[in-house]
């Protein structure tokens, strides 16, 4: 039963990449050139985190239940953005480091 539940995710999950906005988000990152846009997606995961967290006072103060949901979504988007973020700024910065070496290499 758990297979099919985990199957039937994914597949809607497949279904529904295009339309997401944090994964079009992500995206766009993934597509850009410099280094700095790592950090702008760092960012972005301290927002969710921010996010979670104006919840999480605001159930304390009496708002309904059902924005423990919200504060689980934020919480695991928040660190699916500063991850990807994360890798995105050193695998770039390493791209950046190689050309160095190879016009380096080059010059000399």
């Amino acid at each position: 039963m758990i297979w099919l539940i985990f199957i039937a995710i994914l597949i809607l999950f497949r279904i529904l990449r295009p339309w997401i906005p944090s994964t079009i988000l992500l995206d766009w990152f993934r597509t850009q050139r410099d280094p700095k846009w790592g950090l702008w997606a760092t960012l972005v995961g301290a927002a969710y985190f921010g996010i979670a967290y104006g919840c999480t006072v605001l159930i304390d103060h009496g708002s309904p239940e059902w924005l423990h949901l919200i504060v689980l979504i934020a919480i695991c988007q928040g660190f699916r953005f500063i991850f990807h973020g994360l890798r995105l700024y050193l695998q770039l910065c390493s791209a950046r480091r190689e050309e160095r070496r190879a016009a380096r290499r080059s010059e000399g």
